[in-house]
This record gives structure tokens, sequence and C-alpha cells, in this order.
């Protein structure tokens, strides 16, 4: 693998020309398969919302069929994709084009605070009713 600077705030482990997704550490290989999968920006996120449900960070705004299928085959059955307020525009976008190979919901920032940010009682209210 090789590290690349694909935005000026992130830096990324890139293997196959791909961004891996990020586990926050916590996630038990003994857990019940859940069906959904939350998606969030960034690790510090993922940790955050990991206390409430199962999720990883795809490191970024950018999801491809690649990682897509990645999910598919790992024996989620849909994505929640829940990215910060600032990049709302493109989550529905993903949800758009990515839908035709596992459904996507995209998890509304209604409280105008990234995930990262909000206290556990917060996240659970936000992503509750799509579970």
């Amino acid at each position: 693998g090789t590290i690349t600077k694909r935005e000026p705030k992130n830096f990324l482990y890139v293997k196959e020309d791909r961004p891996l997704l990020y586990f926050p550490k916590g996630v038990e290989r003994n857990d019940p398969a859940p069906e959904k999968l939350v998606l969030v920006e960034d690790p510090l996120s993922s940790i955050k919302v990991r206390q409430v449900h199962p999720v990883a960070a795809i490191l970024g705004t950018n999801l491809n069929e690649k990682d897509l299928m990645s999910i598919k085959n790992s024996g989620f059955n849909e994505v929640l994709l829940w990215l910060d307020t600032d990049a709302i525009d493109k989550a529905y976008k993903i949800a758009s084009d990515l839908r035709h190979i596992l459904p996507i919901t995209v998890i509304p920032n209604t409280s105008k605070v990234d995930p990262k940010e909000m206290s556990i009682s917060l996240i659970r209210r936000s992503i509750y009713p799509y579970l």
C-alpha cells in the first residue's frame, strides 16, 4: 500500500488504488451480524457512533461501487449513510448513484452538528428511526 493525500485534511492508506474502510476498535467478531451498516466520514465519528450501532468510516465523502460491493459481500443488506452537515448533497448523490448495488438511506443531519461532536443520546435519536 501507499499513503496518499487525497484531501488537505486527510491522509489515507490506499490499497489497490482505493481507500480502505475504517472500522473502529470494539467491533466484536462474535456480535450478531447486523443487517444495516452506518457509514460516516471520519474515524472520530465512527468511534462515537459505534457506541450505538455498527459503523465504518469511509475516510472522506467518496464511496464507489467496489467499496459498496465489499460491504454487501460482508453480509449487510442496507447502508445508512450519515455524512457531516457540509456534505448532505454529496450523500444524496452517492445514494442515488449506487442504490442499484445495495439500498442506501441517507440520515439527514438536522442538528447541524457533525456526528463526532454529538452526545451519545443525540446519536441514538438521530439513527434509531432508520434502524
